[in-house]
């Protein structure tokens, strides 16, 4: 079954000690798997690499080339959540055409209007003479969510250098740790393969969702005589350990409500 696609649950925040942005928001966070979308400073620059004159006009095409962008890294306009201006010799008076396109731009075609975070840095030149505004941003999509990329557009992964090392350790459980320790203190050098986003195996501390506190889903046992290492381990790691109760009741809820109270001998409930 294939995965869901994961969408992040953004909240845009405004502080209530300032006025009210009314077209940005003071804030944004996400939750949830999500996967983020960093370019560039995108620039008006045409495909012959010549720029339109006037400032309404590279405006305009920065925003086209903007949406290109995006649409190739999977994502659209609605996803942003940073958005950062760079204007060459900023004036108020540049505001209208600037943020008037800006609103369209981060509009969808339901006329819902988006308000990411922004922040405008006015600058006296860019890199090199010709455009005159500049726009970097972040946005956020869905985890597993992919987009087609037409194959005559250039798209390139980072490269993954090779890594040698002595050992190589399937699994980060107990036993793996173990194993990567000692080979450790014994000089080789190790690499640790882990399919979960965490290690520790069947050992896991899960925050209860009722409220506050925590419960032990797994390994909850050791003992010196079949698990010395792992005793050892949490003796030399100055861990806490509780004796294992081997008198009295033991007292079970089941998802039902009821309780199941077993004694030495007989099940009652």
């Amino acid at each position: 079954m294939a995965p869901g696609d994961g969408k992040p649950v953004i909240k845009f925040h405004d502080a209530s000690s300032m006025p009210d942005p009314q077209f940005y928001s003071h804030s944004v966070s996400l939750s949830q798997a999500s996967r983020l979308v960093f370019t560039s400073g995108i620039i008006a620059q045409r495909p012959d690499g010549t720029f339109p004159e006037t400032l309404e006009e590279q405006t305009k095409t920065v925003y086209e080339n903007l949406k290109n962008v995006l649409k190739n890294s999977g994502a659209t306009p609605r996803d942003l959540i940073k958005v950062t201006f760079y204007p060459v010799d900023w004036s108020i008076d540049q505001a209208e055409t600037l943020f008037g396109l800006f609103f369209g731009f981060v509009t969808d075609e339901y006329g819902i209007q988006y308000r990411p975070i922004t922040t405008l840095i006015p600058v006296t030149q860019l890199a090199f003479p010709g455009p005159k505004l500049e726009i970097e941003v972040v946005a956020a999509t869905g985890g597993h969510a992919t987009a087609y990329v037409n194959p005559a557009i250039k798209s390139f992964e980072r490269p993954k250098p090779p890594l040698r090392v002595d050992v190589v350790v399937v699994g980060g459980g107990f036993s793996g740790i173990q194993a990567a320790w000692d080979l450790h203190k014994a000089g080789l050098t190790c690499i640790v393969l882990e399919a979960q986003h965490r290690i520790g195996g069947r050992s896991r501390t899960q925050q209860l969702r009722s409220g506050p506190g925590l419960i032990e889903l797994g390994a909850t046992w050791i003992n010196e005589k079949t698990q010395p290492k792992a005793f050892a381990t949490a003796k030399r790691l100055k861990l806490d350990t509780v004796e294992q109760y081997v008198e009295g009741d033991e007292v079970w809820q089941l998802p039902d409500g009821s309780v199941l109270r077993s004694t030495p001998g007989s099940v009652s409930y």
